[in-house]
């Protein structure tokens, strides 16, 4: 028998949209998606005119 693994639920950003960090609660705004796998989704962000991921 084979067992589905967990993955979280996909949540999906688009370009402009403004997200706010889990830990330092900084506003960021997504530019693109950079990759994803079965934990979650890397994007590519700007904060402070500084490119985050």
């Amino acid at each position: 028998m084979i067992t589905q693994t967990s993955k979280k639920p996909d949540i999906l950003l688009k370009k402009g949209q403004i997200i706010a960090g889990k830990w330092h609660h900084r506003n960021y705004q997504v530019v693109k998606e950079l990759g994803h796998g079965a934990i979650g989704s890397v994007y590519l962000c700007v904060y402070a005119n500084r490119q985050v991921a």
